[in-house]
């Protein structure tokens, strides 16, 4: 992933609750799927949202680009592992965002900040917002300021294993 792209995991809202962030170990272990199947037809409608892209793996079905915006499935033993989206904060697809955020609306989902483990607005204008403000979107702004403020997050991470 790119320093450009905000990465967001979409998680079933039944397990979220009314929570605004997950905690860390939750965020490892937790089976999401295991405890909420999706509607039969999802990876469709995701499908249609990005061009497709070729894996690396079988179980890995991609749509987007690399280091742009991104769709990523997971699936293990033939079970949905993860579903998670990366937005290209280089050029924001206003269409796409929108899109995104319906999708997960629509299958009863929360998009959730990869970075923070926190839950992402459901509406168009505040998730908008909410990227807007990210670190992804500030340091294409102010790299001087945010560069080293992420090297210190990375660092902080890397004591914290």
């Amino acid at each position: 992933m790119a320093i450009w792209q905000l990465k967001a995991q979409i998680i079933p809202a039944a397990y979220i609750g009314e929570r605004l962030q997950l905690d860390e170990n939750e965020w490892e272990e937790m089976p999401w799927w295991s405890i909420h199947e999706p509607p039969e037809n999802f990876a469709c409608k995701f499908s249609t949202l990005l061009p497709p892209l070729k894996s690396w793996h079988e179980d890995l079905h991609q749509w987007g680009e690399q280091a742009s915006d991104l769709i990523e499935i997971w699936y293990e033993e033939g079970k949905l592992e993860s579903v998670s989206v990366q937005f290209d904060c280089r050029k924001l697809n206003y269409d796409f965002i929108s899109s995104v955020i319906n999708v997960a609306n629509s299958i009863d989902c929360r998009l959730v900040y990869s970075r923070y483990k926190t839950v992402m607005p459901n509406a168009i204008q505040e998730l908008l917002s909410f990227i807007k403000e990210s670190p992804s979107q500030k340091v294409l702004l102010n790299p001087a300021e945010w560069l080293p403020k992420l090297a210190m997050e990375v660092a902080d991470e890397q004591k914290n294993r």
